[in-house]
């Protein structure tokens, strides 16, 4: 949230008084850091610390100027304060300049790995004139050392990069939480996208689908934009248990997530997790499908990846398969599966599926599955819309889809035949080539 301030620094100061935390206008500083601030979970360099004299006058008005170019982040944190576990903490920033800020707290708590709650979304401030930018946090455990957090980034030399004016920390009111279907959580028409709620605190539920060790999937519909991933280190549900909780929405790395778990009920065991849907390769790797099963058929390996990933297409495009939960072997290039299933996640700027346990993935067969033709040459495989074989004259060439229907047969085929598939639909195909008591069935994807 922004406005505009309107009156004076000490006036506004002054409203804060009740349930008042910390403020501080970086008038005094020790050495390079302002007092008060430089806590033991500061990243940024001192020398990215800079005091800076605004305006004049006795006493003169500072700032805390911090320079970040980069697009990681760095963190200015204060000195140890005391907060309590469910309080909610309004920070209220006065600044301007160009970069991305936001806040975030360390109160050294059990849900996560290292101590930190969730950050808040970072507000892009492009601004020459003072601002207040205001954001809340709730704390996740009682300490009296806690370190609330400036996270910067982006910043930029020609706007004086992100001045800080004044930063007042007092006690606010946690927002009741929305009920919200994960449709509603998951659903945006946004580029970028990021959920509609983010940062805001939901009450929803679903039954689990999958999970690992640092949280759990769960869905309340098959289908598009039906699943989302929960971070919760504490509750460890089994597949099939149905949930309700409050969480946060948060978006991390990309991933639409619940974080900051609340309320948390096991409503009952045992279920039958939701349809899988049933998609082609080419589109499974979207925004809509992030955190839902799914299930790709007839699919060939096209690429072997790092850390015993996979690429694998029937034809309608690459989807990335992944070991994290279920460690498969790894397959040849040109292997092809009967199915492979599992839950769509989003990590590395990158969708892929993962599949749970060994019945997630099915059976297997090569391409070429008998025949002794020799010299016999198809390509290009997958192809456009003319399919070359070389090789297989005088033969009896035909073409069937999966489900065993013939779409083209030609006897007596040329030693340079040509298959016209422009009009078939994407993809997996059979070619048999049968000559004399000879037959070979390669697999062909159309796409």
């Amino acid at each position: 949230m922004k406005k505009i301030l309107l009156t004076t620094l000490l006036g506004v100061l002054g409203t804060f008084a009740y349930g008042q935390l910390m403020t501080t206008n970086f008038l005094f500083w020790n050495d390079t850091m302002p007092e008060n601030w430089g806590g033991t979970k500061t990243s940024i360099a001192n020398s990215n610390v800079v005091k800076f004299i605004h305006q004049g006058g006795t006493p003169p008005k500072v700032a805390m100027r911090l320079v970040n170019e980069g697009t990681s982040h760095k963190r200015m944190t204060t000195q140890g304060l005391q907060v309590n576990d469910g309080v909610a903490y309004d920070i209220h920033i006065w600044a301007r300049g160009k970069g991305d800020l936001r806040t975030g707290l360390w109160d050294n708590n059990s849900q996560s790995q290292f101590g930190y709650t969730n950050y808040n979304s970072y507000i892009n401030i492009d601004s020459a004139q003072w601002g207040e930018y205001t954001q809340q946090i709730v704390a996740l455990n009682t300490f009296d050392m806690a370190e609330f957090i400036l996270s910067v980034r982006s910043t930029d030399s020609i706007s004086g990069h992100l001045e800080i004016d004044s930063v007042a920390i007092v006690e606010g009111t946690v927002a009741p939480p929305v009920d919200a279907s994960i449709y509603e959580i998951q659903f945006t028409a946004d580029a970028s996208g990021d959920s509609p709620m983010i940062d805001k605190r939901v009450r929803t539920g679903g039954i689990v689908s999958a999970w690992k060790s640092d949280g759990y999937y769960i869905q309340d519909n098959s289908g598009a934009y039906n699943g989302v991933f929960v971070y919760d280190t504490i509750n460890k549900p089994s597949t099939g248990d149905s949930l309700t909780m409050v969480a946060k929405v948060k978006e991390y790395n990309g991933l639409t997530e619940l974080t900051e778990v609340d309320e948390y009920m096991e409503v009952s065991t045992g279920n039958t997790i939701h349809d899988i849907v049933t998609l082609p390769t080419g589109s499974v790797s979207t925004e809509a499908y992030e955190s839902v099963m799914v299930r790709v058929e007839n699919a060939q390996v096209t690429g072997l990846l790092s850390s015993n990933r996979f690429n694998s297409d029937d034809g309608s495009g690459d989807v990335m398969v992944d070991d994290f939960m279920y460690q498969y072997t790894v397959p040849s290039v040109g292997l092809y599966y009967e199915y492979i299933q599992g839950v769509v996640d989003y990590s590395f700027s990158e969708f892929k599926i993962l599949p749970r346990k060994a019945s997630d993935m099915g059976n297997t067969s090569v391409g070429v599955e008998e025949g002794t033709f020799d010299g016999l040459s198809v390509y290009p495989n997958a192809v456009e819309a003319v399919l070359n074989v070389e090789g297989a004259e005088g033969a009896q060439l035909s073409v069937m889809g999966m489900n065993g229907v013939q779409v083209y047969s030609v006897s007596n085929a040329e030693a340079n035949q040509s298959v016209d598939m422009s009009g078939m639909a994407q993809g997996v195909y059979v070619l048999r080539i049968q000559k004399d008591h000879s037959v070979t069935n390669i697999r062909v994807i159309k796409k």
